[in-house]
């Protein structure tokens, strides 16, 4: 409930005040917008429920993961094709999580 309230304090100001959201986003199917609040809202959810169980060591190891992670599934399953700095940026992160 916070976030929509401080996401209308962006939002609604630019929406009176200026144009730069225009009628037809407005008009603009909303669904797809809706399920990822959702997948990203139950992605937290359970973060939060697995955090109980995973030793504390291992939670900033799993958080910093997450983008070689999400490059790889991406990859997997949506047939994704990054560039050389996206995966070598992700390889820093992996090797730089995996340090001890």
């Amino acid at each position: 409930a916070l976030y929509l309230f401080y996401g209308g304090l962006v939002v609604v100001p630019r929406m009176v005040f200026t144009k730069a959201i225009t009628p037809e986003m407005r008009r603009s199917g909303q669904r797809r917008y809706i399920v990822m609040g959702i997948l990203d809202a139950l992605g937290t959810f359970f973060t939060a429920m697995g955090a109980v169980y995973t030793p504390g060591s291992m939670q900033p190891l799993l958080n910093q993961m997450l983008i070689p992670f999400t490059m790889v599934f991406s990859i997997c399953f949506l047939d994704k094709v990054f560039g050389g700095y996206e995966a070598s940026g992700a390889l820093l992160i992996a090797a730089g999580a995996c340090m001890p």
